[in-house]
C-alpha cells in the first residue's frame, strides 16, 4: 500500500509541475488553496461521474477505452516515436472486441458489470506497464491467424506447367481462322 500511495504522490507531483506555468491552474490554486493537479483529478472524476450518470456506463467505457489509446497514437506518430507494433496490437485487439459486442448482444445484459469488465480489460490492454494487447496477440491470435496463414498457403494457386506457360517445341500455335486456305471449310 505504501508503495501504491508513493506512485500516486509521484503523479500528482509531475502533474503539480506541468501545471505551474498554468495561469487559469495557479488562479484556481489561489481561490481554492487546493493543488492544481488534485483539482484537476477531482475536476475529471466528478466529470466521470456526470457522464456516467447522464450517458451510462456503455459511453463512459467507450471513452476510457478509444480517447487515451488515439491520443497516445496520435502523439506518437507526431513525435516520430510511436511503439507500432504494439498500437497496432491493441487496435486489432479493440476492434476484434467491439466486433464479437455487436455481433453478441446479449453480452451486455448477460453478464453483470459487462462494462466496468471491458473497460478494466481494454485498460490492461493499452497500459505501458502491463500490455496486455501483446500477450492476447503473442498467446491467442499470432497462434490462430499463423494457422489460418499456413493453410491459405498450402491451398494457393497451382504451380505452372513446366516451361513457365510457353509453348514447347513440339507443341505447334493454333491457326487463325483469317489465315485459313479458302478451300478450306
Amino acid at each position: 500500500m505504501a508503495d501504491f500511495k508513493a506512485t500516486a504522490e509521484q503523479y500528482v507531483n509531475e502533474l503539480n509541475e506541468k501545471l505551474k506555468d498554468n495561469a487559469y491552474a495557479k488562479m484556481a490554486e489561489e481561490k481554492t488553496g487546493v493543488k492544481p493537479a488534485l483539482l484537476l483529478i477531482g475536476v475529471g472524476f466528478v466529470l466521470i461521474l456526470l457522464a456516467l450518470l447522464i450517458f451510462g456506463q456503455a459511453v463512459v467505457t467507450e471513452l476510457v477505452t478509444f480517447l487515451p489509446p488515439a491520443f497516445l497514437s496520435i502523439s506518437g506518430i507526431a513525435k516520430k516515436n510511436v511503439d507500432a507494433p504494439f498500437w497496432l496490437t491493441y487496435w486489432l485487439v479493440f476492434g476484434l472486441l467491439q466486433t464479437l459486442e455487436s455481433l453478441t448482444d446479449y453480452l451486455e445484459e448477460g453478464i453483470p458489470l459487462y462494462y466496468w469488465l471491458k473497460m478494466l480489460f481494454l485498460v490492461w490492454c493499452f497500459h505501458s506497464k502491463t500490455k496486455g494487447a501483446t500477450l492476447i496477440y503473442d498467446n491467442l491470435l499470432s497462434k490462430l491467424l499463423g494457422t489460418a496463414a499456413g493453410k491459405s498457403e498450402d491451398q494457393g494457386a497451382p504451380e505452372p506447367a513446366s516451361g513457365g506457360g510457353q509453348l514447347d517445341e513440339k507443341e505447334e500455335a493454333p491457326e487463325d481462322d483469317d489465315t485459313q486456305e479458302a478451300g478450306e471449310i
